[in-house]
């Protein structure tokens, strides 16, 4: 009793230093997160499971997320408040968690440099923290999967085990209605109970492989009654058809993890030294072992995902802390018995003098390798910035003006127009259009120009939802497209000769898009460039391809106004 009664004030005081540290950080909710906001609101108006009114497609992630939020929408009208306390409760879960999961099944006592290492890291390493904060699942996701891992090493301990083996796959059902992938952790949870202990193994493991087959059953029927797919529209956007193509894209992305946290390197350490050692590691270690495993190598086939600081990577964290702190102390141990000599020595000071060297190279790791987490903040800013555009064109269009754009999140959440998913996540036909998916970045691989441009008509097309300090030319906008989507569109000869471009002078800087020219005269917001009583800031007329800078230029210093490049610009 005590015991619990002091985990719940843990949680608590955590929860309240978490909020506060939310509240006063960087991050905050990002473009996807905008998606989950339009379903639970959508749903708590009684409209349905839809981002567009009318068109049941299931384009989230997580159905038991967006149930939540539509919770908190329904009671308070307040979703990403909801957002924001999901986030910041799960987080606090999970840390109380590993707190617990340290001081009741390893024998690692909580104040030795890798357990107070361990804590720290996952309450403020950018990698959870940022999510935490992001608006997604994420830490939702994590929470679950270490309380399912801590459920079944509960069931290996206790005598028969049923009651918490129930629970493990209670929490594991959970855990897959929230990220879709884990439901795959099915299977190393059931090898883990059943080797947990050698009595009762059948009636052990029948209670849990019962309650997610029945339970995920249920809701694959459910699924498909409501969608018409057994798959999340999701699935079939990003990944569904790719094979093997995504792998390559899936190692860069657990590459990327391990260089922004270092806890993969450490693991792999570890994993050898044990190996080397023979030492005897109890059963939950392995169980463990084989759940991360098989969580990585599902993110690997997937093809990982575009946000920056392994979003999809995040739940495995606190279980590789798990592995880290046990297993070097029975890797120590092992050591210290076959070498009595090592034993002797005292190395608990350096092993506080590495972790206080490297926990602060892990937090400057994922802040500045390749910018993830200085990224991560920025995403959260341009989303914000796309929600004041959404707003603002609402309120200067007619009722049920209809949008296409790649960035649907924050744009369609804030606007409420009928939105085109020019990636097809919203959109089943978009979603099923064979393209290779290899050839872009992880979940914008799909597009179908003639489909968007002749059967959806939208009457607004945004290529770049950034607003831009000052006005730019068609040709550098059409030339920065990055996604395919993107560029295969504005190649389209229907797209040429029905749509217009168009500039919004907006908030001390300039929008760009185009639109149906039936919808919006081109005398309206017209495009044309460069823009009376402005410096032109770019070449008027586009340079041939391939052309450099300097090459276009004789004298970079003597160059006439109209074909003024910022710096930046190297390659047109």
């Amino acid at each position: 009793m005590v015991r619990k009664l002091a985990l719940i004030i843990v949680f608590l005081g955590l929860a309240v230093v978490l909020l506060m540290a939310v509240r006063l950080g960087s991050f905050s909710a990002i473009d996807d997160a905008f998606i989950s906001f339009r379903y639970a609101e959508n749903f708590a108006a009684g409209h349905g499971l839809v981002f567009n009114i009318g068109e049941k497609v299931e384009g989230y992630s997580s159905t038991l997320f967006v149930l939540i939020l539509s919770a908190f929408a329904k009671v308070l009208g307040r979703v990403r408040l909801g957002a924001l306390a999901v986030g910041v409760l799960s987080h606090a879960a999970l840390v109380a968690l590993l707190i617990s999961f340290l001081a009741r099944f390893s024998s690692e006592r909580l104040r030795t440099p890798l357990s107070v290492a361990g804590i720290a890291f996952l309450m403020f390493h950018p990698s959870v923290f940022a999510y935490a904060s992001s608006g997604m699942e994420t830490t939702l996701a994590a929470a679950l999967l270490l309380s399912a891992i801590y459920a079944a090493t509960a069931a290996g301990e206790k005598e028969g085990g049923r009651l918490q083996a129930a629970g493990c796959g209670v929490l594991l059902l959970a855990a897959a209605l929230t990220r879709p992938e884990m439901i795959l952790l099915a299977a190393p949870f059931t090898l883990w109970l059943f080797f947990a202990k050698p009595d009762r193994r059948l009636a052990r493991v029948m209670a849990p492989m019962l309650i997610v087959a029945i339970g995920y059953g249920a809701f694959l029927l459910w699924r498909h009654a409501y969608f018409g797919q057994w798959q999340p529209n999701t699935y079939y956007a990003k990944t569904a058809g790719a094979g093997i193509s995504l792998v390559p894209t899936g190692l860069m992305y657990v590459f990327d993890f391990a260089n922004t946290t270092l806890i993969p390197y450490l693991l792999l350490a570890l994993v050898g030294g044990v190996i080397m050692t023979r030492a005897k590691l109890p059963t939950w270690w392995w169980g463990t072992l084989g759940v991360v495993a098989t969580q990585i190598v599902a993110v690997v086939y997937v093809g990982g995902d575009h946000f920056p600081l392994g979003r999809f990577l995040v739940p495995t964290i606190a279980p590789m802390l798990l592995l880290l702190v046990e297993g070097v102390r029975v890797l120590r141990d092992t050591m210290n018995r076959t070498n009595p000599n090592l034993a002797a020595m005292r190395l608990r000071p350096a092993l506080w003098v590495l972790v206080v060297l490297l926990l602060p190279l892990s937090f400057a790791l994922a802040m500045f390798y390749k910018n993830a987490g200085i990224n991560f903040v920025r995403n959260g800013a341009q989303a914000a910035g796309w929600c004041e555009l959404g707003q603002s064109m609402a309120g200067t269009s007619p009722p049920d003006t209809s949008a296409a754009l790649i960035a649907i999140g924050a744009f369609g959440y804030c606007s409420g127009m009928p939105i085109v998913d020019l990636v097809g996540l919203t959109d089943p036909v978009i979603a099923k259009t064979p393209t290779d998916l290899s050839k872009s970045a992880p979940g914008h691989g799909r597009f179908n120009s003639r489909y968007v441009l002749q059967e959806k008509k939208p009457d607004y097309i945004f290529l770049q939802l950034r607003r831009v300090a000052v006005p730019v030319p068609e040709w550098v906008l059409r030339r920065g497209i990055v996604h395919l989507a993107g560029r295969n569109l504005v190649a389209d000869k229907f797209f040429q000769e029905e749509y217009a471009f168009h500039r919004l002078a907006q908030y001390q800087g300039f929008v760009h898009y185009w639109s149906r020219r039936e919808f919006e005269s081109e005398d309206s917001n017209p495009g044309e460039y460069p823009v009376e009583g402005i410096k032109p800031e770019f070449p008027i007329h586009e340079p041939p391809t391939g052309i450099k800078r300097s090459d276009y230029f004789e004298d970079d210093n003597k160059r006439p106004a109209e074909t003024q490049v910022p710096e930046g610009w190297e390659v047109w």
